[in-house]
């Protein structure tokens, strides 16, 4: 949990570093600029929640929270409405469960700690 939580902090502060007009780690919404993305590197301790991936959610069209492919998120053409309790099974079908090498491909963050260490 630890060590999830230093990466988290750690990768926040590199993107808002990298992108200070987009992006910002401070929470206080009158010290943040209006256009300023914030990077809640905090939903990642105890007693927070998380979506969890193919849950549905409270919204019109029943919109599910569905993990995605690098070559979606680069593609910049993702609608909401292909992400509905109706498209999901369809979906699955055609792109397998992207969900599932997290549940068996166990990860360690020791190597990617210490590469942020080392950024300035």
């Amino acid at each position: 949990y630890e060590q999830v939580a230093e990466f988290a902090l750690g990768v926040a502060t590199l993107v808002a570093r990298a992108n200070p007009l987009a992006a910002t780690i401070e929470r206080a919404l009158k010290k943040r600029r209006r256009a300023q993305m914030y990077v809640d590197h905090m939903q990642n301790a105890r007693g927070k929640s998380v979506v969890a991936p193919y849950s549905v959610r409270p919204k019109p069209g029943a919109l599910v929270s569905a993990p995605l492919k690098w070559s979606e998120v680069k593609s910049k053409r993702i609608r909401l409405e292909d992400f509905t309790i109706k498209t999901m099974p369809r979906r699955l079908a055609r792109v397998g469960d992207l969900f599932e090498p997290v549940l068996k491909n166990k990860q360690s963050l020791g190597g990617a700690l210490e590469r942020l260490k080392q950024w300035p």
